[in-house]
């Protein structure tokens, strides 16, 4: 039975591990001055001169060597607006680059010193269950104490036959059969039970301490929020002509902004079609404002609000969010995105409250944006602290936490609070970061899964309590007459796989009845 399960754990992990795809963070990089000779991360020093491509993660911390270029801070900070950097900027390790065409960057530190080193490193401790462990080796020790009392008591009457055959009776019908088969039993109907609430179990000690979870700690920008910002007009992007739509769709193809994906997204088959019938074209970048592309029927321009296509900021507004789509200067639409709250999360907290947990927000967005939220979700202002450094997101945990706090984030910028939480989970899944060092990981896009996922831990523990509780007066009994000389090591050899069975049979009942599995 050991055996069979070791091999099923492993198979199940093997599996889940071909979910997560590969991570933006490169194992090598070009050098700058050498043309076709790369440089692992490893072996990068301060000093070095590397490129670094489009979409990929900044491995060290250095300095842009030359040009400008955009890149996003969400693994530092959980939020994904560009950030505008010029040449003798300094860029933070992890900072992924938005533009279009390779950087040249010169490395300030070792990858060994970096943040991100520290932010991607496999968490390195184990998480088990203390209670289990302590109960098991306190069962075991009893069942070895009473099997030598009563060889010793039968032998010390003189009766060494009786003796030895009570001591193997005890031996064989107290073995712990029954709660080794029962206990994973219940870890996998509940794990079935969450995966089609879209929650899949990474840990087999979940169940046990999520049991114990009594705070929920949010990051904000991922996780209470969706990572793309929401566009609140599509009708602009609906009633765009062939033409306007063919523009917009080769200025956003292959972007990596999040406002370029989310315009995208909304042509939808549209864009896409018309792609394919004319092209996609070759943009033009300008870091920080936009990009244009030039064409038969003249110049097309998407970028910041009030910039016109031209390399003048001068004329560009502030705020980051809208966008304007122009041909030739003039506006045909303008667009606006705001942050979007995950489906369902105001009601999954008032849910949480309602079952007597503590919520916290830690962010790395503004403290006043943090704010907000919270006021907006009707958390107190003093539960939900922004502007945190992954340390500091670490070192608020480290205060929270009373071995009872599930931490839920969605960027590397939480990996350090990870190590400092309880139980962990996360609703992305395609940074191969966060979902490595996970207990659970989810593929839905509203957060509605965690309160019926903790109330499948507690049903859980009911299964696992009864059978417990079965396997407690079926050793009292089956003991006491093994003790007394009055079963034979035959009959407690049958009797041994009947509790199992009895044990399997309560906790399927009690499971089939209590999971709250959602169709």
């Amino acid at each position: 039975m050991l055996g069979g399960r070791f091999l099923q754990t492993t198979a199940v992990e093997r599996n889940r591990r071909r979910l997560v795809r590969q991570q933006p963070v490169p194992e090598a990089v070009p050098l700058a001055d050498d043309p076709g000779q790369n440089i692992g991360r490893q072996d990068i020093m301060a000093g070095t001169r590397f490129l670094l491509d489009p979409g990929q993660a900044l491995p060290v911390s250095g300095v842009l060597a030359a040009g400008v270029a955009d890149f996003s801070l969400e693994w530092i900070h959980g939020e994904a607006d560009s950030v505008r950097f010029e040449a003798g900027s300094r860029l933070p390790a992890g900072a992924i680059l938005l533009s279009r065409s390779s950087a040249c960057v010169v490395a300030g530190e070792r990858w060994e010193d970096s943040l991100l080193a520290k932010l991607t490193a496999p968490w390195s401790g184990e998480r088990r269950d203390p209670g289990l462990e302590r109960l098991l080796r306190i069962y075991l020790g009893s069942v070895l104490v009473l099997g030598l009392v009563a060889l010793a008591f039968w032998g010390w009457s003189g009766a060494w036959p009786t003796g030895v055959q009570a001591m193997i009776s005890v031996f064989v019908v107290s073995c712990p059969c029954a709660l080794g088969v029962s206990i994973p039993l219940a870890d996998d109907l509940a794990a079935s039970a969450v995966e089609r609430l879209g929650v899949f179990v990474r840990t087999a000690t979940l169940w046990p301490r999520l049991h114990r979870v009594r705070r929920v700690i949010f990051d904000k920008t991922g996780t209470l929020t969706l990572e793309r910002p929401l566009l609140e007009n599509p009708n602009a992007v609906t009633g765009l002509d062939d033409a306007a739509a063919l523009a917009l769709a080769r200025l956003t193809r292959g972007s990596l902004h999040p406002a370029a994906r989310a315009l995208l997204e909304s042509l939808g088959s549209r864009g896409q079609k018309l792609l394919s019938a004319h092209g996609d074209g070759s943009p033009c970048e300008y870091p920080g404002l936009g990009v244009c592309l030039a064409g038969n029927d003249g110049r097309w321009s998407l970028g910041r609000s009030g910039w016109s296509g031209d390399g003048d900021a001068a004329t560009a507004a502030a705020t980051v969010s809208g966008s304007d789509l122009r041909k030739d200067g003039d506006l045909l639409a303008s667009f606006q995105f705001r942050e979007s709250l995950r489906p369902g999360a105001a009601a999954m907290l008032r849910r949480l409250e309602h079952d007597g947990l503590s919520l916290h927000i830690l962010s790395g967005d503004h403290p006043d944006k943090v704010r907000q939220l919270a006021r907006a979700l009707e958390l107190p202002e003093d539960h939900a602290f922004g502007g945190l450094s992954p340390e500091e997101k670490a070192a608020h945990v480290a205060i929270l936490d009373r071995h009872d706090s599930l931490y839920l984030g969605d960027g590397a910028n939480d990996a350090l609070a990870f190590d400092a939480a309880l139980v962990t989970g996360t609703p992305v899944v395609d940074r191969s970061l966060l979902e490595s060092k996970a207990d659970f990981y989810t593929l839905g896009s509203g957060l509605e899964f965690l309160p019926s996922l903790l109330a499948t831990a507690a049903a859980r523990m009911h299964a696992v309590r009864a059978a417990f509780g079965f396997a407690l007066l079926y050793n009292l009994i089956t003991v006491a007459f093994s003790m007394a000389g009055r079963m034979s090591p035959l009959l407690a050899g049958i009797l041994m796989p009947l509790s199992s069975i009895a044990s399997i049979i309560i906790v399927a009942t009690i499971s089939r009845r209590k999971f709250p599995i959602h169709s």
